[in-house]
């Protein structure tokens, strides 16, 4: 697939403090994973994004519309804050990408791989 430009909204969550969570409870680290990763997917779906790519505790995400991003990143937000508690980071950026397969390209020369 050739790569080609666009503008879009990127959007990473992860969890804060995974690996020592994972050192302490497994069970409880993959318990706040997967609740992570199904609102991820609900909220994706419903403001019109993608996931790219799930790692671990981290994901990648695609919207076309930086309003709907937003949106989705509250959502999940709130959702993180009911228990059980997942102490939930996220970042943004907007602006024109190259997307490359599944490989994002920023501006100024930082790449995000999601493959």
């Amino acid at each position: 697939m050739p790569s080609s430009h666009q503008l879009a909204a990127i959007m990473f969550a992860d969890i804060a403090g995974y690996t020592a969570m994972m050192q302490e409870d497994e069970a409880r680290a993959l318990q706040q994973k997967n609740k992570l990763l199904q609102k991820l997917e609900e909220e994706t779906t419903a403001h019109n994004g993608r996931i790219l790519s799930f790692r671990g505790d981290g994901a990648l995400c695609s919207f076309s519309s930086t309003v709907e991003a937003v949106k989705a990143a509250i959502a999940v937000q709130l959702e993180m804050r009911q228990p059980p508690e997942v102490p939930l980071r996220i970042g943004m950026h907007t602006g024109d990408i190259m997307m490359d397969g599944n490989d994002i390209f920023g501006w100024p020369k930082h790449c995000i791989k999601a493959a």
